[in-house]
């Protein structure tokens, strides 16, 4: 998978291709250890990596 370049009014924007499927599983394992990433959450998941 390549990133693909793209014009808009701003300028070139880089468009990246969806998640690789074979890493799917991998995900799934990073949001059952991290929970998603809000203002609520960030100083648990920063407790958690110190």
């Amino acid at each position: 998978m390549t990133d693909q370049t793209t014009a808009d009014f701003f300028g070139a924007t880089t468009i990246r291709p969806p998640l690789d499927p074979e890493l799917a599983p991998v995900e799934e394992a990073r949001g059952a250890v991290f929970p998603a990433l809000t203002d609520e959450t960030l100083q648990e998941i920063r407790t958690f990596m110190c």
